[in-house]
């Protein structure tokens, strides 16, 4: 049974609200052994519940062609129960500047969110989410600041690859772990 669109909009709402000082726990960009990640969902989901994630997205790439998306979905939908909502949901390429991205609707239909790349004062204007994300920005604070003067909704994520990663974004906010350095460590 695929979890239904109010129930994500619920989430979204609730991630719009969180302080400066108690960032959401929640993490919507994280991938398995599906595609790029290093660990299996399980894992990955064992790992959200271990650090105290409420919600996590799985954010798999995936492209017109990618006919493996629906038993990572049923995969998803058959993780325990732990405390943690699994989300289902995909990273898709842009293929121009009007908003077509590379993903069928067969994909699109098993997906609560779709993530892709979008500046956050179109953001705001079209209604999608600008994810703030701890692998590639140095400032996120900055970022969720401009994005809530834009009026943008905001979506957190740690670009999770292994379990280590699973909700750094969180630990960033929190200054428990220093932001992305782009001129190295």
């Amino acid at each position: 049974m695929k979890r239904s669109r109010s129930a994500r909009d619920e989430i979204l709402a609730q991630l719009q609200q969180f302080a400066a000082d108690q960032p959401a726990p929640f993490d919507f960009h994280v991938h398995t052994v599906w595609t790029d990640g290093q660990n299996s969902s399980l894992e990955m989901y064992q790992e959200a519940v271990r650090v105290g994630l409420e919600v996590m997205l799985f954010s798999e790439h995936a492209r017109k062609s990618s006919d493996w998306f629906g038993q990572f979905a049923e995969e998803i939908r058959a993780l325990p129960k732990l405390g943690c909502a699994a989300l289902i949901g995909v990273e898709v390429k842009a293929l121009d500047f009007e908003g077509n991205i590379d993903c069928s609707e067969e994909i699109l239909e098993e997906c609560q969110l779709v993530m892709g790349s979008v500046h956050r004062e179109k953001a705001a204007r079209t209604g999608v989410a600008f994810e703030v994300n701890a692998h590639y920005h140095p400032d996120p604070w900055f970022l969720i600041g401009a994005c809530r003067k834009a009026g943008a909704t905001i979506s957190l994520g740690s670009n999770a690859h292994a379990l280590g990663d699973v909700g750094r974004i969180l630990r960033v906010l929190r200054g428990q772990e220093p932001p992305w350095n782009p001129s190295g460590p």
